[in-house]
């Protein structure tokens, strides 16, 4: 991703907004396949008001924290490529629970 980020301004500007988008609307990857109890794909854990709780937290969170690096990173007049690079990395440091839950592999 990130070499045909740098080999290409228009990519990394597309990719970086992929990565950037908000999270306010992000839904965890859920199995409903017992009906009507219903768990995290990835972990199995049950999905309970606190897990809910906790997912909308952390993603208001990241959503926040990607938002900053953006437009501080933009300030800095840093390149696109160099801005995805930064993203991932903050979207790769998140909780490892939270990460399950919204099934992000890296």
């Amino acid at each position: 991703m990130l070499d045909s980020a740098k080999a290409d301004p228009a990519e990394a500007e597309k990719l970086l907004a992929i990565n950037t988008a908000p999270d306010n609307g992000a839904f965890p990857l859920i199995d409903i396949s017992n009906w009507p109890t219903v768990r995290y794909s990835a972990s199995g854990e049950l999905q309970t008001p606190e897990s809910e709780a906790y997912f909308a937290g952390v993603a208001a969170s990241a959503s926040k924290a990607r938002a900053e690096l953006l437009q501080l990173e933009r300030s800095k007049g840093t390149p696109t490529a160099a801005i995805l690079d930064k993203v991932l990395a903050l979207n790769s440091a998140l909780p490892p629970r939270y990460k399950v839950m919204a099934n992000i592999a890296y």
